[in-house]
């Protein structure tokens, strides 16, 4: 109905109303001001201030004993990403290597497979950028579990697979394809295409066709 519409959007619009009440909400949302004050220190160039304020939250997630301990964990590991972002952009390389180290050891506190498929995915993204190539493989192959229970296992196996041609890794962007269902042509056709351009990239123009038969397939 309308009305179920309109109440399934707002609660996308705002996370807390997916959870059961609970008397922890209030824990969460002070952790959340107290990112929001790090991210503005991330910008601002205050990178000593920013983990003093991820601190904070982390503090706070340890109080916590429900759903909210995990949702707050993600959002400080989202943060810590963004951190290495920055980092590494204005040359701090050993920097953006350790908050991005920092940023996995947290995704293994997250117990939502949704919420740590999009933290991994984004590890991964940062870790492409900063030519960690092995180690975008490894946060990619972390992630491959994650998609049996995640809402759209199509889609998220054609990411993937774009996520691992970034990476360099064809041979695993082929096995991630092969998992593709029948029934989801248009994923099944995305996920050869963007092989076939890796393939092209690597100067494999053999591969590249058969790629772009199968995607003609799907």
């Amino acid at each position: 109905s309308r009305d179920s519409l309109a109440s399934a959007r707002k609660a996308a619009q705002q996370p807390h109303l997916m959870y059961p009440r609970s008397d922890w909400f209030p824990q969460y949302r002070i952790a959340m001001a107290h990112l929001t004050i790090a991210r503005q220190q991330i910008r601002s160039g205050d990178i000593s201030g920013a983990r003093a304020s991820m601190a904070a939250a982390l503090n706070i997630a340890d109080t916590i004993t429900d759903e909210w301990r995990s949702e707050t964990i993600a959002a400080v590991a989202t943060t810590e990403i963004g951190m290495g972002r920055v980092q590494l952009k204005s040359g701090d390389t050993a920097g953006s290597r350790e908050s991005f180290a920092q940023a996995l050891k947290l995704a293994d506190l997250v117990q939502s497979p949704n919420e740590k498929y999009e933290l991994l995915m984004d590890m991964a993204d940062a870790q492409t950028k900063a030519g960690d190539l092995e180690d975008a493989r490894a946060s990619l192959a972390a992630v491959l579990p994650l998609v049996t229970v995640y809402n759209d296992a199509g889609h998220a196996r054609m990411e993937i697979v774009r996520a691992q041609v970034k990476a360099g890794d064809l041979a695993a962007a082929q096995k991630t394809a092969d998992l593709i269902i029948e029934g989801e042509p248009s994923w099944k056709y995305d996920a050869r295409s963007a092989i076939a351009e890796g393939q092209i990239k690597a100067g494999d123009l053999v591969g590249a066709r058969k790629s772009l038969a199968a995607a003609l397939e799907a």
